[in-house]
């Protein structure tokens, strides 16, 4: 039986070209997680969380709350802002909606740094600042190195602090990874086909 080159070509390259679509190595984010648990004064764990942010994004950290560039006057760059953050101690969850300013994680110290804005100007420190800034109650302060302290207050009467500790997970950039290229693939389809065309015609 005889297969017409002109039939296994198209075949060929549409073959190669699915695998070259489902093996393209995106240009793609490095993201980079930590583990959160919370300890309160007695050394139990009253809580867990997350934090995740993209090192290969530079976002600009607005010092001047009307300031429209990024410069030593109006702000500064870092490749570590967080993207997502999650917590659940005793009971109450935090998210990164409540946050009241901009954060990221300091990678040499292992350290909280945040923004608060006031009714007039923008705030740094050692600090990331969940819910209300502005009245004493309904808010989650967590501050300093891993291993430092943090503060949850929802009322007068229901106020809990301790020691956080942040862990770094597994993080495997999909840069990282080795995935053949799509002209690599290309050309190894292309030479199967005409391998299964010549083994065909010897028949």
């Amino acid at each position: 039986m005889k297969f017409p080159i002109d039939t296994i070509l198209p075949t060929t390259a549409v073959i190669s070209l699915i695998g070259g679509i489902l093996n393209i190595n995106p240009s793609s984010a490095a993201t980079i997680g930590y583990d959160l648990k919370f300890f309160d004064n007695l050394d139990n764990q009253v809580g867990s969380g997350e934090f995740t942010y993209d090192s290969h994004t530079s976002t600009c950290i607005q010092t001047q709350p009307f300031g429209d560039s990024c410069d030593q006057v109006n702000g500064f760059f870092v490749n570590t802002e967080l993207v997502s953050f999650s917590a659940n101690i005793s009971g109450t969850e935090w998210i990164f909606d409540d946050r009241s300013g901009q954060l990221w994680w300091d990678e040499q110290s292992n350290s909280v740094r945040g923004t608060i804005a006031s009714r007039s100007d923008i705030l740094l420190g050692e600090q990331w600042f969940f819910g209300d800034q502005f009245f004493n109650e309904n808010f989650l302060s967590i501050e300093g190195q891993s291993g430092g302290t943090w503060t949850q207050v929802l009322n007068d009467s229901n106020f809990v602090d301790g020691i956080w500790i942040a862990t770094a997970k597994d993080s495997v950039s999909p840069d990282d990874r080795a995935v053949p290229e799509p002209l690599t693939l290309l050309g190894a389809g292309v030479a199967i086909g005409f391998g299964t065309f010549f083994k065909i015609k010897l028949k």
